[in-house]
């Protein structure tokens, strides 16, 4: 039943989904605690969010995370996932001092699990999280997110973390920096081709830091023409 859940879930049927995450957690997982009994959990807290239900769905992800806790042998990564899960909807609450809690929480976590990669990309978060809060720790791990997605080797990382602090350094208004990481946010885009799209919006991005800062008109030109080539491509 729990996977008839996962693949609703996962064809965007999520009503169906929701029906028979209920019947699961229900008639068994509740009274049998076992680390697929926290997934089931964790994915039916998912669910909920994708189906708007903002406060169900942290309901189903505290239910995960109590389980997760109380198992005889600590799995961190799947901690850390619910944690970060359980920070997203604090977020989208707009209550950001407990997202950012939740965020550090799935941070220790991520350390004990050693997924260098995944924190990294928890790292961002984070840094996001802070933006028009606290500039310094906005900052702090930017920089950490930048370090520990190129020690990853992981592409999709590192793209996420030039963008990231391309986004970051704009909020600043430092433009010359803002343009340092898009570009290399497109150098990686530009040699792996995954994502197309995601290419024209950094193209797009350059073209108006360069535009504002009356840099090169050519150039400028040249980025957005760009962006629109490969826009029309798509």
């Amino acid at each position: 039943i729990l996977q008839k859940a996962q693949v609703k879930m996962y064809q965007n049927k999520i009503p169906e989904a929701l029906v028979y995450f209920e019947k699961c957690t229900k008639n068994y997982f509740k009274n049998h605690p076992s680390e697929y009994a926290a997934l089931a959990y964790n994915d039916y807290g998912y669910a909920c969010g994708m189906n708007g239900q903002l406060t169900e769905k942290a309901q189903q992800l505290f239910k995960a995370l109590s389980i997760y806790e109380n198992l005889p042998e600590l799995n961190h990564g799947e901690i850390a996932i619910v944690y970060n899960n359980i920070s997203t909807v604090y977020y989208e609450l707009n209550q950001k001092e407990k997202a950012i809690f939740y965020a550090k929480k799935s941070i220790e976590h991520r350390k004990f699990s050693g997924e260098i990669d995944k924190l990294a990309l928890s790292y961002c978060n984070l840094s996001q999280m802070y933006r028009g809060i606290d500039s310094a720790a906005s900052e702090k791990y930017q920089k950490l997110c930048v370090e520990y997605a190129e020690k990853s080797k992981n592409q999709d990382r590192i793209i996420h973390a030039y963008i990231t602090s391309a986004l970051l350094a704009s909020d600043a208004d430092n433009r010359e920096k803002a343009i340092e990481f898009e570009k290399k946010a497109i150098a990686v885009l530009e040699q792996n081709q995954n994502d197309l799209g995601m290419l024209a919006k950094r193209y797009l991005a350059l073209g108006m830091h360069y535009k504002a800062l009356n840099k090169d008109t050519n150039l400028t030109y040249s980025y957005l023409d760009k962006a629109l080539k490969i826009s029309k491509k798509i």
